[in-house]
């Protein structure tokens, strides 16, 4: 299923409608295949449920369609996994290939639940998608050539969202000057159309960016820039590149804006910080997350989905990650001295090189990589033995390490006898 704006459904974060429109249904004399990939493309979300399907007659095993999983694979291709939603009303293992995108497991018996559900996870898909998206507009303006906002600002008040834009290409500066904003992602090349000229549709976040400066005061018509001629045509090329430097040096002294730390933008590694100490991210699906080298001292993973995170060489002094599902995730040489892992999940959970002085691991410990250090201040679960698994003591109350018998024989012995050898 996949949402476009329309007049029915729920109202998104930025003021429209939204219909459902579902692909298994075709309405059109189009393919399916053709509806399938133009709805993925251009819908504001997608919505799949891969819920299983049924039995394998032969093996018992079950399975789930094909068809929707190979729709989830295009989806995934050419969006961001933002904007794909995966829903499903069972508890079996999930597929390899996309245990790690972010989906949320619904009871479909209880229709009324079900729906507020689904209902709650698009408002919160869409209110972060509006997040990302203003981020991403900023970082787009923030490339804008000379004058190139002005051909934007024409065509915003020219041409609609769905409109082809129909321009006469007459010089080289001209054809390099639209080919860079393509490149830099606020229009797309749509071929040559009547009269030799070229036609470039807008991309969603082209035409959003444009709407942006839409109102800006307007600068002289581009065109006076490649006219050879009087005076006047120079000096109004002199007052435009005048009025361009002065707004460009004023961006150069605003800070940039950074995106907001949530869930998203952690997701698509937005966040450049290394501190994040105090980070608050309970009860949220970070799975894939990558977080190396940040300090993260107190900060709260509690109850949130880590499966196959990587914190490599972090500052998790004091974090808590209680009740959190910790599988296949990475504390490689990480430093978790005093944190809270209480009843958290650990399955070939790596603490390889990490600091677990002080650490509550009361938790539950499936093929757990150890080879770390640890105190007596460490609370293991009931009966664990730590050094059996590999955990190194420190402290003053470290056990010693018992002598080998090689270890034993005295230096003098073995000159001794090297001696009676005749060496």
């Amino acid at each position: 299923m996949r949402l476009q704006t329309g007049d029915r459904s729920a109202r998104s974060a930025g003021g429209g409608r939204l219909t459902p429109l579902r692909v298994d249904i075709n309405n059109s004399g189009d393919s399916i295949l053709t509806q399938i990939v133009d709805g993925i493309s251009h819908s504001h979300l997608v919505l799949a449920d891969v819920s299983t399907a049924g039995y394998d007659a032969k093996s018992g095993h079950v399975y789930r369609n094909g068809n929707v999983m190979y729709e989830v694979g295009v989806a995934l291709a050419c969006r961001h996994s933002s904007e794909v939603l995966l829903v499903r009303d069972d508890r079996y293992p999930f597929l390899f290939d996309v245990s790690t995108i972010p989906h949320e497991t619904i009871d479909f018996s209880d229709a009324t639940g079900a729906k507020e559900r689904v209902h709650t996870l698009l408002r919160q898909r869409l209110d972060e998608r509006d997040r990302l998206r203003d981020a991403r507009i900023s970082r787009m303006l923030s490339t804008l050539e000379p004058y190139a906002d002005s051909w934007l600002q024409q065509w915003v008040r020219q041409f609609g969202p769905q409109d082809l834009i129909s321009i006469p290409v007459e010089t080289a500066v001209e054809g390099a000057a639209l080919a860079r904003l393509a490149d830099d992602g606020f229009i797309r090349y749509e071929g040559f159309h009547n009269d030799a000229k070229v036609g470039y549709r807008w991309t969603d976040l082209g035409y959003a960016a444009a709407k942006c400066i839409a109102d800006r005061p307007p600068l002289p018509p581009i065109a006076d820039e490649f006219v050879e001629g009087t005076k006047v045509t120079q000096a109004a090329v002199a007052e435009r590149k005048l009025a361009d430097a002065i707004r460009r040096q004023k961006s150069l002294m605003e800070p940039p804006m950074k995106p907001p730390v949530t869930v998203a933008a952690l997701r698509a590694d937005l966040i450049p910080d290394k501190d994040l100490n105090g980070l608050d991210m309970r009860n949220a699906d970070l799975q894939g997350v990558s977080l190396a080298y940040r300090e993260l001292r107190a900060a709260d993973f509690s109850g949130s989905d880590l499966t196959k995170a990587r914190f490599p060489g972090c500052d998790l002094r004091a974090a808590n990650f209680a009740g959190a599902r910790l599988i296949d995730t990475s504390f490689h040489a990480s430093d978790l001295r005093g944190a809270n892992l209480q009843q958290a999940t650990l399955v070939r959970t790596d603490f390889h090189e990490a600091r677990l002085e002080g650490a509550d691991l009361r938790a539950t410990l499936d093929r757990v990589d150890l080879r770390a250090t640890y105190d007596g201040q460490t609370q293991w679960p009931q009966g664990f033995d730590p050094d059996a698994a590999g955990a190194v003591r420190i402290g003053e109350d470290a056990v010693p390490t018992p002598p080998t018998e090689t270890d034993s024989i005295p230096e003098t012995r073995t000159a001794s006898n090297s001696l009676s050898r005749g060496e």
